[in-house]
């Protein structure tokens, strides 16, 4: 395989604070697997441990979780379908039904908030970026949600391994990044590498999604307006608290984040509630 990717630290491979913090996203977001976003992040040193000093406490509470729950209710999720015969072409029993929307609910769950946290930071560097510097922390309104402590996503289907992937599931999952993104780059979406064992499924997606885009693109602009709103109110600005400046490769590294992934983690909550209700109306 001779494209460039995404680098990341696995989960699997993390060790020390990293992988304390893997956990803590984890169990704040009641989902067994960690985004791309910070499996990225942890590969800069020091820019993961700033990120949670800032961000994590949103987390922890559940305040994030609890806002982007609130926005993604507010959304229209576009229709798809399948036909169970065609779900059978591809191999998929009921168990695989069930695994699949498992996975669909995890990544409807965590991207959302993951948006906010990215917006988050965005407004926290652009703070300290002043002169002088204003400080953001969690507002007085950030506390634990309602339902912290939700009930955990059960393990998800194992994410399959890009360097080890047949040469036609590859161009499918590449083509399914184009959907995405609109460019062929270097990020191939964690939700689909979950499908691998089912490459036929890969490439009903693929041809379904098509025409789905479209109004999937549509809801982008009003689910950012409406997620960056909520993410301010969870903020507030304190001139007299001091914060860590981040070195220039973490303020780095964190921009190239912000202008990759915020439309696309919208897109990647639509898509797989749209996947979940198609496969909940065809069993």
């Amino acid at each position: 395989m001779s494209h460039t990717l995404l680098p990341e630290l696995k989960e699997t491979d993390a060790t020390g604070r990293i992988a304390e913090i893997y956990a803590d996203l984890r169990a704040s977001l009641g989902v067994p697997m960690v985004n791309l976003i910070f499996r990225h992040l942890a590969t800069v040193p020091g820019c993961l441990e700033w990120v949670w000093e800032q961000v994590g406490p949103l987390y922890v509470s559940g305040a994030f979780t609890h806002a982007a729950s609130a926005v993604t209710t507010q959304q229209q999720i576009p229709v798809l379908t399948f036909s169970r015969t065609a779900l059978g072409h591809c191999g998929l029993n009921d168990s695989a039904i069930e695994a699949i929307r498992q996975t669909c609910t995890a990544y409807a769950r965590a991207n959302p908030a993951n948006l906010m946290g990215l917006q988050a930071l965005e407004t926290i560097l652009q703070g300290l970026a002043l002169d002088p510097p204003l400080t953001y922390v969690p507002a007085t309104n950030a506390r634990p949600a309602p339902q912290a402590g939700v009930t955990a996503v059960t393990p998800l289907l194992p994410m399959g391994n890009l360097q080890m992937l047949a040469a036609d599931t590859f161009a499918t999952l590449r083509a399914l990044a184009l959907q995405v993104h609109g460019e062929d780059g270097p990020v191939i979406p964690s939700f689909y590498r979950h499908f691998i064992a089912w490459p036929a499924f890969l490439s009903l997606l693929h041809e379904h999604l098509e025409p789905l885009m479209a109004p999937v693109n549509a809801a982008v602009q009003g689910f950012e307006h409406a997620s960056k709103a909520s993410a301010l109110t969870l903020l507030r600005g304190d001139g007299s608290q001091a914060v860590k400046q981040p070195n220039a490769i973490t303020i780095e590294a964190l921009q190239s984040v912000i202008a990759r992934f915020p439309q696309n983690l919208i897109r990647m909550t639509l898509i797989p509630l749209a996947i979940s209700a198609a496969l909940q109306s065809a069993a």
